[in-house]
């Protein structure tokens, strides 16, 4: 009893050795990376247009755009709590990168534990065979990612996407815990990371249902929840309040602090107009864009997912994930996991087709995700079958490594280094020297209308001097709505708004700058060389 005691000791420290090697060789080496790279403050490199409207709502603890993102403000916030005393901005991007790190090595990890609990029940698979084969599986995922140029930039720079990316990371493992231990405490982690994603992000609804479709399958083929009828029903609809819970509580955020800050906040999130509230958790101003595109545009939109998939991970890549796929397949055991795969994909695909928005390409980032799994469980799979010789096995993991994640690093590393950019942030403050005092800045596009409140809005806090208090930054596209107006005259107790029975808004631009005759009016645009900043 104590031989095997101490032979199962062992191995269980060697695993999590192992499992510690598949966590941290990806965290360490994106860590690094990113951190060098994350851009030194607003950037409008690969779709960093919302960074302004974000960095300002977490600085203030106000509303962004929508869904209002609360999660991501808070933790954001606490970045900032952390380094009160550097470039709020350069915190932030700081921030994603610590997000896109964590989100490599989550991944890294649920491979490792795919690789090490499928391929050890096959007998010709010894126990030291299949742990070596799941690091190097596991590894090669998290590196694959971490250099996948779309995945990459969405780390340097102030967005939602490596914070979504993470989340998704983090429901994966829970769930193949889950998978491993069987047990009620880890079904409730699955709930509560969940119910936190989808509070994020709501294209998590694509993750969650491969993830129920996985539980599903596996409940079904393996085990029981509860042997009798109404415990199981009781254990389900703990897990569904506790997915609810997880989910609306974050979201308690917005009424709290919507209207508190009306110069960082979108919409009228408030308790007394429930309407407003459900806008922004809806995200309902922006539902236009489903199914806008035509449909030859969103046919196109597939085939362009398609060489996305190939720019990311190059051929090497695509073929070691058609081989995971097909191996999932072929293993009843890791056929949930196939299953999973198809439906993430199917719907991450399918939105970014239909969801006719600009650089909708990063709703792809979870895709990209799953395919990097794929191709690091496909790699530990070959390395485990007896009948490839050892000298191929050690041809595959070697230009795997070098043809994914070390090309991938050579060759988009110069474009991907934002550490001297801030760019967005210097032409707003160049706007700000060349206006005239107390001039009415007019913008028509998201990257001039944040950058601007950004800098304006910081600057005033800080109470440096150079920048005029009371320049008024006014979005062209938002003076229809009622809400910006009250905004606005909270903001600038002194504008006059006379936009009665004015329709367009360049009428409504003339009748403003005619009731403000103080005021200089100043129309703003992007700089000509805007179109090279788009993403990877």
């Amino acid at each position: 009893m104590t031989i095997f005691s101490n032979k199962n000791q062992k191995q269980q420290k060697q695993d999590r050795l192992a499992a510690g090697l598949a966590f941290g060789i990806p965290l360490g080496l994106a860590g690094s990376v990113y951190f060098l790279n994350a851009a030194a403050g607003l950037s409008w490199r690969y779709g960093g247009e919302d960074g302004g409207d974000l960095a300002l709502a977490t600085l203030l603890l106000g509303v962004p755009h929508p869904t209002g993102y609360p999660l991501y403000l808070l933790t954001g916030r606490l970045f900032l709590f952390l380094a009160p005393e550097v470039n709020p901005v350069r915190v932030l991007n700081l921030a994603s990168a610590c997000w896109g790190t964590l989100a490599t090595g989550l991944i890294g990890l649920t491979v490792f534990k795919l690789a090490r609990t499928s391929l050890r029940e096959e007998k010709s698979n010894s126990p030291e065979q299949v742990r070596k084969a799941a690091v190097i599986g596991g590894v090669l995922a998290g590196l694959s990612l971490a250099f996948a140029p779309l995945a990459w930039s969405q780390a340097l720079i102030v967005e939602v996407y490596s914070f979504n990316l993470l989340l998704m990371g983090l429901l994966l493992l829970t769930m193949l815990d889950w998978w491993e231990a069987q047990n009620e405490g880890k079904l409730a982690l699955v709930a509560l990371v969940a119910g936190l994603a989808l509070s994020h992000h709501h294209t998590a609804l694509f993750s969650l249902a491969g993830v129920l479709l996985f539980g599903l399958l596996v409940v079904r083929e393996r085990i029981q929840l509860a042997r009798n009828r109404s415990t199981r029903f009781g254990v389900i609809g703990k897990m569904v309040l506790l997915f609810l819970t997880a989910t609306v509580i974050p979201y308690l955020y917005l009424p709290m602090r919507g209207g508190v800050t009306p110069v960082s906040n979108w919409g009228d999130a408030t308790l007394s107009n429930p309407l407003g509230l459900w806008e922004q958790f809806s995200g309902s101003e922006y539902h236009y864009l489903l199914f806008a595109a035509p449909l030859s545009q969103s046919l196109g939109r597939i085939s362009a997912g398609a060489r996305l998939l190939v720019e990311q991970f190059g051929l090497v890549g695509l073929g070691l994930g058609w081989t995971g796929l097909v191996a999932a397949w072929l293993m009843p055991r890791v056929r949930p996991f196939f299953w999973l795969v198809f439906v993430m994909s199917s719907f991450h695909l399918g939105f970014t087709a239909i969801y006719a928005a600009e650089n909708s390409q990063v709703y792809l980032i979870p895709l990209f995700a799953l395919w990097a799994m794929l191709l690091g469980w496909g790699t530990a799979w070959i390395i485990t079958r007896p009948w490839i010789s050892l000298a191929l096995k050690w041809a595959v993991i070697v230009l795997a490594l070098l043809l994914i994640p070390a090309l991938n690093l050579l060759t988009h590393y110069s474009r991907l280094d934002l550490s001297h950019d801030h760019s967005a942030e210097e032409w707003a403050k160049w706007q700000l020297q060349i206006a005239p005092p107390h001039a009415l800045l007019i913008s028509y596009t998201d990257q001039t209308t944040f950058a601007l409140w950004y800098v304006v809005n910081e600057r005033s806090l800080k109470g440096q001097s150079g920048f005029q208090p009371d320049y008024v930054v006014i979005d062209a596209r938002l003076l229809g709505k009622e809400w910006y107006r009250r905004n606005l005259i909270r903001c600038y107790s002194g504008l006059k708004l006379e936009l009665e029975g004015v329709a367009t808004p360049s009428d409504q631009i003339a009748s403003l700058a005619t009731a403000n005759p103080e005021r200089p009016l100043v129309i703003v645009t992007l700089p000509s060389d805007y179109a090279e900043r788009s993403l990877p």
